[in-house]
C-alpha cells in the first residue's frame, strides 16, 4: 500500500473504517486525535494478540457482562479477503466514482453507528445512502 500523504494521514482511519464497516454489516469508529497508543499498556504481547483485542470492542471484552466474541478463521480470511478486493477496487475507479462510494459507505457507517440509540436517524442515513446511489 502507498504512503499516505501527512496532510490526509488523519482521513485515512475514518476510510478504512468506513469500509469495514460496509464490507462486515457491524459498525467500526475511527479514533479522533492521536493519542498514545492503547497497546503500550499491554504487557509484551504478540501481535496476533494485538491485533484480536483491536478487532474487538472494549465494552464486549472487559468487565461486567462481559462477552466472548470470536470469529471463526475461516470467516475472518474471507471478510479480510474482500475487503482486500474492495480496496484495489476502489484503487482503480475514477476519482468521482470514488467519491461517491466513500460518501455512500460513511453513510452506511453513521446508519450502523447509530442503530441502537437513534433508530430513525439510522434507517434515514441509510435511505439517504440508497438514495444517493440510484
Amino acid at each position: 500500500m502507498k504512503q499516505v500523504s501527512e496532510i490526509y494521514s488523519d482521513l485515512l482511519p475514518h476510510a478504512l473504517c468506513a469500509i469495514l464497516s460496509i464490507t462486515t454489516s457491524h459498525p467500526f469508529k475511527s479514533p479522533r486525535s492521536h493519542p498514545v497508543p492503547f497497546y503500550t499498556s499491554f504487557p509484551k504481547l504478540e501481535e496476533r494478540a494485538l491485533v484480536t483485542y483491536g478487532l474487538t470492542y472494549p465494552v464486549l471484552s472487559a468487565g461486567p457482562g462481559t462477552l466472548r466474541i470470536e470469529m471463526d478463521e475461516r470467516e475472518e480470511l474471507s471478510l479480510a479477503s474482500n475487503i482486500r478486493e474492495i480496496i484495489s477496487l476502489l484503487k482503480t475507479i475514477k476519482y468521482d466514482v470514488y467519491r461517491k462510494f466513500m460518501q455512500n459507505a460513511r453513510l452506511v457507517q453513521l446508519s450502523l453507528i447509530n442503530k441502537r440509540e437513534d433508530f430513525g436517524l439510522s434507517y434515514q442515513l441509510l435511505v439517504s445512502s440508497i438514495e444517493s446511489v440510484a
